[in-house]
């Protein structure tokens, strides 16, 4: 019999190459290894730190980008933002890549208070940033679809991962709001 790791490094399958015949068997056995007390130690230790689990750094340009984008406000009518919002268009395929209309309970109600008014603007604003972002995603998603190298390959699994959880903070927004599309 011939053990060999897969991906989880406290598995290890067993099987036989060859059944009787000598033909190849596909049959796997899992076998589990009990993790040493040093890992089971390690692993209380990430339970109990505080510390966020972080990735690998990225170019500090790109740090430097984010890092100032989350800190800095917005001037919702600067000529950039606003070109660069006019600047994707959602493809016509992805009906509900757009921004959602207002509250109408909200809206529709004379005893609903200006600032609750201006809140649900503003919702709606930062809910039309969110999908305008989503639309280049999508389009990068698009051509790596087009493209076979295994780079692209891996660029569609990063967009596609990001893809998703934005698509759950859109989703979240329009359920916590109430609003339609």
């Amino acid at each position: 019999m011939t053990a060999y790791r897969k991906k989880n490094p406290k598995e290890i399958f067993e099987s036989s190459n060859e059944d009787e015949e000598g033909e190849p068997k596909s049959k796997q056995r899992k076998v589990e290894i009990a993790p040493t007390k040093f890992e089971k130690i390690k692993r209380v230790e990430s339970v109990l730190s505080k510390k966020p689990k972080l990735g690998p750094s990225v170019h500090e340009e790109i740090a430097k980008i984010v890092n100032q984008g989350s800190e800095s406000t917005v001037d919702h009518r600067s000529k950039e933002v606003q070109e660069l919002l006019e600047k994707y268009v959602r493809p016509e395929n992805c009906d509900y890549l757009e921004v959602p209309k207002v509250n109408k309970v909200l809206w529709t109600s004379k005893e609903t208070d200006k600032r609750l008014k201006d809140s649900d603007r503003n919702f709606q604003r930062t809910q039309g940033y969110l999908v305008n972002g989503m639309i280049p995603l999508v389009l990068l998603m698009d051509k790596s679809l087009k493209s076979s190298t295994e780079e692209s390959e891996e660029n569609f699994e990063l967009a596609l991962d990001s893809l998703n959880m934005l698509l759950y903070a859109h989703t979240e927004t329009c359920l916590v709001s109430g609003k339609d599309y």
